[in-house]
């Protein structure tokens, strides 16, 4: 990451090159990962593996997937570094959109590094749905990430 670490221009996105699909049919095109048949277990699920997302700073999540219908259901899974054995998931409100934007700061999961990010789809499929792009922005950093980036200083990456 460049610039401020407090400022709004600092994205974390994942688009198709760092998206993988692990259940369900379709393919990576280059507008994005294709879903074309839910999984044997009645849903789709697309990942980012090893994102070592720091949770506390980057609590913005925006997404842009194409052909949503509106009995569609997306929600965010992820694995926190402290618990890696636990999948922690939420429901995203505004579904049926192709674009949208929700804060995960209120989640008490949402918390230290995150490593692994999936979007699980559920509901029929009529037509394919095209995942172009997972992001996540910084929100109002919390008093303890405050606290604790003035004791360490920024890594250089």
């Amino acid at each position: 990451m460049t610039g401020n670490r407090f400022a709004g221009e600092n994205i974390i996105a994942f688009g198709p090159e760092k998206l993988k699909l692990i259940a369900g049919q379709g393919q990576r095109t280059p507008q994005g990962i294709e879903v074309r048949r839910l999984g044997e277990q009645g849903f789709a699920l697309v990942i980012s593996a090893n994102t070592q997302l720091p949770a506390d700073f980057f609590s913005e999540f925006d997404w842009n997937i194409g052909g949503l219908q509106e009995e569609t259901s997306l929600e965010l899974a992820w694995i926190r570094q402290s618990t890696p054995n636990a999948i922690n998931e939420a429901t995203l409100v505004h579904y049926s959109m192709e674009s949208g934007q929700v804060s995960l700061a209120e989640i008490p999961e949402w918390q230290g590094v995150v490593t692994n990010i999936g979007l699980r789809i559920r509901g029929p499929l009529t037509e394919p749905i095209t995942v172009r792009k997972l992001a996540f922005k910084p929100g109002t950093p919390s008093a303890v990430f405050l606290l604790a980036s003035l004791w360490q200083p920024e890594r250089k990456q």
